[in-house]
């Protein structure tokens, strides 16, 4: 029975990883899961890693093994802000059920005609003034859940267990004494998932910028969206060139970092000639280079200027964090990050120039009608919102001119957020976004080096600020991969752990 118990648990471990995989390569390249029938097969695939992580906690209490090494290096914060952010996932869950649940309007019908159908409610539950979009939303937040929680229990429990070796807490300490301690010192299929998420990411920043200069309006060449369907509004696969410069901005600095460390020297013992460009990590650099350049490319104002943001926190940490490196290194890492500025300019400079003067002209876009309109809602729905996904059929009610156009986002995601959820939901999901760096930092589980931790917490500060001002969180996959990368950061041991004497 325990070799039977042994097998299973490899083989949930290897279904949970490629479940994982295709859905990082699915996300995007599905023209962002940004229709219902790529938002379904990834609530599909969400559901199915959850079932897959049931069944390896199942199978781990009922072999009786001895906790991981990870378990063991977790402290009892750790595993107090841990079961707070599990509360608080289920709470945000139950919340938008009983939005949806006690709903107080329903819309009918499709396309430009919805009648409107009031339903009895609650007064003092939270009520969508949208039904359906609700449930929508909560099938969407219930495989999200299931892919954060399935995903962080892979990263810390999922590797081969006859590593304990990269767990130590000697070794855990020397992580925090530079930025780019040996690759030796991640787990393999931590890795192998940076790997991919490298990989996919500069593929798709590639196929982005050929699309752009080919001057094509058909998104990967095959489809011309109902709307954005001219070129320059567009980029690779989204039809919204702000969300392709989004999802970029999420992780060329991953892959900045994770080649810094790639490229680390061996550690005593091991030491192992290579060659300048023998190394598979060199492969790396390309694809940094294109993710970096390609928020720029897309001509995105707000991408363009967390792009700018990105760097100049890059090459912070690489200054002034990395204080034990060489010079030549540090101006290597320096000339990477010039090199993306210099393509990305060179290649659109011109349209990006007369984006940026038309800013104020065109009142950001037509945000400033947005937020006007949008504002009010914040206030007649404060406490329980108007049900999370809610926004574009109550923003009808709320246009002071039935000119205006009736928009299916707030381009603030914040406010949108504050409008939807109301402050009651609103605080449950600031308290889980909170809660995962202090799980990170309440840890010495996977000791991992500073420059990666910070860099994945840079791409996820950038993202929550582009937030603001666009809609990276109503995207699935924009809030997808950021979802892996809570899931990356919380999984860190970021604690220094003094080794026994």
């Amino acid at each position: 029975m325990a070799l039977s118990t042994a097998t299973l648990r490899r083989a949930t471990d290897y279904l949970s990883e490629a479940v994982l995989y295709a859905m990082i390569i699915f996300s995007p390249w599905a023209f962002g899961s940004t229709q219902t029938w790529s938002v379904q097969c990834m609530n599909t695939a969400g559901y199915v890693s959850g079932v897959l992580w049931l069944a390896r906690v199942l199978l781990r209490r009922h072999s009786n093994s001895e906790a991981p090494a990870t378990e063991r290096l977790r402290g009892a914060s750790h595993r107090v802000f841990t079961r707070l952010l599990a509360t608080l996932t289920v709470l945000i869950l139950a919340y938008t059920f009983l939005s949806a649940w006690n709903a107080r309007l329903k819309f009918e019908g499709s396309g430009g005609i919805r009648l409107a159908t009031y339903l009895e409610s609650i007064s003092w539950l939270p009520s969508s003034y949208d039904q359906a979009y609700t449930w929508a939303a909560f099938q969407i937040y219930l495989a999200l859940a299931c892919v954060f929680w399935s995903t962080r229990d892979w990263l810390l429990n999922g590797g081969p267990r006859s590593h304990p070796e990269a767990l130590s807490a000697d070794r855990s300490e020397r992580a925090f004494d530079r930025l780019d301690h040996p690759p030796s010192e991640l787990p393999p299929h931590w890795r192998r998932l940076l790997w991919l998420l490298c990989l996919n990411g500069g593929i798709l920043a590639l196929e982005g910028i050929l699309q752009r200069m080919s001057g094509t309006s058909k998104l990967l060449w095959m489809v011309t969206p109902h709307i954005n369907s001219m070129a320059e509004a567009q980029f690779g696969p989204y039809a919204y060139r702000s969300n392709a410069a989004t999802y970029f901005n999420l992780l060329w600095p991953l892959c900045i970092a994770f080649w810094w460390i790639q490229r680390a020297p061996p550690t005593r013992g091991r030491f192992r000639a290579r060659r300048v460009g023998g190394s598979a990590h060199t492969m790396l650099l390309p694809l940094a280079v294109l993710m970096a350049a390609a928020p720029v490319i897309s001509i995105s104002r707000g991408g363009t200027l967390i792009c700018g943001i990105l760097i100049l926190g890059m090459l912070a940490m690489i200054w002034v964090g990395e204080r034990s490196g060489s010079w030549a290194r540090k101006l290597g890492m320096t000339a990477i990050v010039g090199a993306a500025v210099g393509l990305s300019f060179t290649l659109a400079w011109r349209p990006l120039a007369d984006r940026f003067r038309s800013v104020f002209d065109e009142s950001m876009s037509g945000r400033a009608e947005i937020y006007a309109n949008t504002r009010p809602i914040a206030e007649d729905f404060k406490w329980f919102g108007t049900g999370p996904g809610s926004f574009a059929g109550v923003y009808n009610y709320y246009r002071t001119d039935k000119r205006m156009v009736w928009q299916a986002y707030g381009h603030d995601d914040w406010l949108e957020t504050r409008v939807t959820f109301g402050r009651v939901g609103m605080a449950l999901v600031l308290g889980a976004l909170a809660l995962v760096p202090l799980i990170a930092a309440s840890s010495s589980s996977v000791a991992v080096p500073r420059g990666l931790a910070g860099a994945l917490g840079l791409s996820m500060f950038g993202f929550l600020l582009h937030a603001k001002y666009d809609f990276p969180l109503q995207v699935h996959s924009l809030l997808f991969l950021f979802v892996v990368e809570c899931a990356l950061f919380s999984s860190m041991g970021l604690t220094r752990r003094r080794p026994a004497r």
